[in-house]
Order: C-alpha cells, then sequence, then structure tokens
C-alpha cells in the first residue's frame, strides 16, 4: 500500500472513526436490516420474519412458520411492520456487542439463496444485492 496514501488513512480513521464509527454503522446496519425486510418477496411471511442482526457471529436461528391462528394469518406482515418491531431487537443487538468486529444481517432459511438468486417473480433481482446497490447510492449521495 502507498505509504502517503495509508498515513492520510489511519490520520482519518484516527481523526473521525472513534468518535463516529458506532453511529455510523448502527445507521447502515439499521438501512440495510429494513432494506432486507422491506424488500422480501411474500408467501406466508416466514422469510421476512427471518433475517437477523447479529454481532461478531452470524445468527443461525430461523422463524417458524407464522402461526395461523395469528393476526398475520389472512395477510403476510408488511415489511415495514416487521422492520419497525425489529428495529428494536437489532439495536438491542448491535448495543449488546461488548467489541464489535463484524456486524451481520442474515437469513437463514433453506431458501434464501435461491430467493437472492431471483428465484421469486416479487423479486427477480434479489434483495441483498439490491439493498446493497441502494445503500451505495445513499453513501455516495451523502459524500461519506
Amino acid at each position: 500500500m502507498n505509504g502517503n496514501f495509508a498515513k492520510g488513512l489511519n490520520n482519518f480513521g484516527n481523526k473521525y472513526l472513534p468518535k463516529r464509527s458506532g453511529d455510523f454503522f448502527r445507521k447502515v446496519t439499521l438501512a440495510a436490516y429494513q432494506g432486507c425486510i422491506t424488500t422480501s418477496p411474500v408467501d406466508t411471511g416466514r422469510f421476512r420474519l427471518s433475517w437477523r442482526v447479529s454481532v461478531n457471529n452470524v445468527n443461525a436461528s430461523v422463524s417458524d412458520k407464522p402461526n395461523q391462528q395469528s393476526v398475520y394469518a389472512s395477510a403476510p406482515p408488511s415489511g415495514n411492520e416487521i422492520a419497525s418491531s425489529g428495529l428494536n431487537i437489532a439495536m438491542a443487538t448491535m448495543e449488546n456487542g461488548k467489541h464489535i468486529n463484524n456486524i451481520y444481517v442474515s437469513n437463514n432459511l433453506p431458501y434464501a439463496g435461491a430467493l437472492e438468486n431471483g428465484h421469486s417473480d416479487q423479486a427477480p433481482n434479489g434483495i441483498v444485492k439490491l439493498v446493497a446497490q441502494q445503500l451505495k447510492y445513499k453513501l455516495l449521495k451523502a459524500n461519506i
């Protein structure tokens, strides 16, 4: 790596990251989490309910199928409903991380890969790829 570039990057990190990194990473993570939920295709709502945010290790849990007796039996939960309730859980997950090396937004259902690769008419371009493009655009627009 070029010595001047490395020195400049180090100076930038020392000056800005300690003060702003926590808030910045939380905002980006929550935007990714919410974007994945709202972009997810819906059949039963299980896929939307299985997005997880975790710190340092991937959360391998998945949601059971929504209970047919639940309020969601007639209509799967909307992305905004899940995102708003899940944001509190995501924030608590990030706040409880003692030392954060990595933050993961994951969905561990067996068919998540197929959906990401366009095997849904509702999400022909995938979910994570689209959310990543949207986040990149927002960050570039914000000049970050």
